[in-house]
């Protein structure tokens, strides 16, 4: 379950990401004013959006819990997965395992705006190194189809937990798409 678990809680960081460049931009950028009253909503869409991920991921291992089958299933998936990988040529499993401390850097308390920039920047760079390796296992039919049906019992098994899901990943994606439309209007300006 590692894999689709993970592949899952990377997107906790999309958020912050998001918000971390929107404010990279207004600052390389002087045609891309943020005002101040922008940048705060894209903060307070930004915990917002991380509360709601938080208890999306909360849903999650409860139906993991719930369902010890998936996460069997899912380890065999993973290990099938991580093989293709290596096979061409990929590490997945340091990939992530390098994205999972940027995002414990980026999450501490301490950490300057500047360092932030360079923790997304190396966060970005490291999920194109582990859409890549993804890419290369893409037309593995067998495998894709596994994955599918997977992600699907998951999501079936989280929304028998909670009801709620769907409204909350709905949110989630509503709150993506403000943060964007606020960076897509501050470029216009």
């Amino acid at each position: 379950m590692r894999l689709l678990l993970k592949s899952i809680a990377v997107s906790t960081l999309s958020l912050a990401a998001l918000f971390a460049t929107a404010t990279t931009h207004a600052q390389q950028n002087p045609g891309m004013a943020l005002s101040q009253q922008q940048m705060e909503q894209i903060k307070a869409m930004q915990e917002q959006g991380q509360q709601i991920q938080q208890r999306i991921g909360q849903i999650q291992q409860q139906a993991v819990a719930e369902n010890p089958e998936l996460t069997k299933r899912s380890e065999e998936l993973d290990q099938q997965t991580i093989a293709a990988m290596k096979a061409q040529g990929y590490d997945p499993e340091a990939t992530m395992g390098k994205m999972q401390e940027l995002q414990m850097e980026f999450r501490k308390p301490d950490t300057s705006e500047e360092r932030k920039r360079e923790l997304q920047e190396a966060f970005q760079s490291k999920r194109a190194e582990l859409q890549k390796a993804q890419q290369s296992i893409a037309n593995n039919q067998q495998l894709a189809e596994a994955r599918e049906k997977l992600q699907q019992e998951l999501m079936a098994a989280m929304e028998k937990t909670d009801p709620e899901l769907p409204t909350l990943l709905q949110q989630l994606d509503q709150l993506r798409g403000q943060m964007q439309q606020i960076m897509a209007g501050a470029q216009t300006q």
